[in-house]
């Protein structure tokens, strides 16, 4: 049998490339941190010294690397030699990476006189070790068939998906579940321990009912004894959901749970957690539980929990008809609550069928809103567009004259950003309404023609 490359030796790589040199695959591997190839010279396989090398001893090279940027880096992608290490050579891509991406890598990896296929695998480390993958192919018939065959001892079962990127698309798929299964595992646990329940005898529960699986009692075992050895790190499930919230908005496709979930694994990220497995998301939740529990009182204002801050009690400024347009709209003036002069800061609500406010332009204010929450319209001069969470615009004094509007049927939630620039004057095409900045701060709307409301 001829050598096969194989190139990343971590978390998923190593047992993937054991369970390969275990059934008799001739390996020639290579990683950055080498000390990861020890167990595979134990196996039988070759230890390169350098990725040219794997690339010189075999004809089909497997990677299973960290990003893009690694994958580039082991094919000197945007050099001469890159052609030189994928001519004639079948190149196996066992990540996850954004589908585009994977489509042009195709499309140079032919273009140079070799073949690629897809090949992500559903499962973390523990089936990795059992040879117990789920694998998605695609590429060129024959070049799948040929990935199928060279993949058994590693994969229990392979889904041949099409062309490429339809193996990376369907991966993104089923990524999108497991992530917002775990997560709700991890959010039942916290939950049921923070009422006084057991989380062994939570554990049994689910175990015993129809919602039970190999991934939740793994993740509920985690969970119940705090051993977040890592199967899957918070840092790589963090990327995945980024991939699935990527491609969902490159397609239009509106995914708030993934949104949510990407949230919370950036949280976990954030309080040192990269390399623990994706079940300690559960300390995003009890940080979360602990930023809601009562403080003392404390001197000048410095730092609060947005949602604390109450509503404005003038739930509108604008003349009566108009704010009847705007019914069910709740702002907590942030700023405000803060003492700040020279801007303001809102966190705004809408529910469903609110709208932010009358459609207008300033003279001389700049505005600025960031979408944390829901699926907003933007409506300006040139048109609408969907904003979803992480989304931002902004409107410089003088531009389009805009406002959002909540076409869904779920909740809102936005911060804005304006400053408070003297003479200030909100233009209002559509209606026959104008206001000016007072020098005291507050709004003084007119018609049109000055006449008062």
């Amino acid at each position: 049998m001829p050598t096969v490359g194989f190139i990343g030796l971590g978390v998923m790589g190593q047992p993937i490339a054991l369970n390969l040199a275990r059934a008799g695959v001739p390996l020639a591997v290579w990683n950055r941190t080498a000390a990861r190839c020890e167990p595979l010279r134990q196996a039988g396989a070759r230890v390169a010294a350098s990725p040219a090398e794997v690339f010189g001893a075999a004809s089909t090279v497997i990677l299973m690397l960290l990003d893009e940027a690694a994958h580039d880096g082991v094919l000197a992608r945007g050099t001469p030699e890159f052609a030189a290490r994928v001519a004639g050579r079948t190149l196996v891509n066992m990540g996850t990476f954004e589908p585009a991406w994977s489509a042009a890598l195709a499309e140079d990896v032919r273009a140079a006189g070799g073949w690629y296929v897809e090949a992500p695998v559903s499962g973390s480390r523990g089936p990795a070790e059992a040879g117990q993958l789920v694998c998605m192919l695609a590429g060129e018939p024959a070049g799948v068939e040929a990935v199928r065959q060279l993949l058994r001892p590693a994969c229990r079962e392979a889904f041949v998906c099409g062309a490429v990127p339809a193996a990376l698309v369907l991966k993104l798929a089923v990524n999108a579940y497991l992530i917002g299964m775990v997560t709700a595992l991890a959010e039942s646990a916290h939950f049921a321990q923070r009422h006084g329940i057991e989380l062994d005898l939570l554990r049994a529960v689910l175990d015993a009912g129809p919602m039970a699986s190999q991934v939740s009692r793994m993740k509920m075992a985690k969970l119940a004894s705090r051993d977040f050895d890592v199967q899957a790190s918070i840092a790589d499930v963090l990327k995945n959901s980024r991939l699935v919230a990527g491609a969902a908005r490159a397609r239009g496709v509106a995914l708030p749970l993934v949104d949510a979930c990407e949230a919370l694994y950036a949280e976990t990220l954030a309080l040192g957690a990269a390399k623990l497995d994706m079940a300690a998301v559960v300390q995003a939740l009890e940080a979360r539980s602990a930023a809601l529990a009562p403080r003392p009182a404390e001197g000048p204002r410095v730092a609060a929990r947005a949602l604390d801050v109450p509503p404005r009690a003038q739930a509108s400024r604008y003349p009566a008809e108009f704010a009847a347009r705007l019914a069910g709209r709740e702002k907590r003036a942030l700023g405000d609550f803060f003492g700040l002069k020279n801007f303001g800061v809102n966190l705004t609500r809408l529910p469903p069928g609110a709208a932010s406010s009358i459609h207008h332009r300033h003279t001389r204010q700049d505005e600025f809103v960031y979408v944390l929450q829901g699926y907003p319209t933007l409506c300006t001069d040139a048109g609408e567009r969907l904003l979803a969470p992480g989304d931002c615009a902004g409107f410089p004094a003088e531009g389009q004259a805009h406002h959002l509007v909540n076409r869904s049927g779920a909740e809102v939630l936005y911060l804005e950003v304006g400053d408070r620039s003297p003479g200030d004057e909100g233009l209002y095409p559509h209606d026959d309404l104008r206001a000016r900045l007072g020098d005291d701060g507050g709004w003084r709307f007119t018609h049109k023609d000055g006449s008062p409301y």
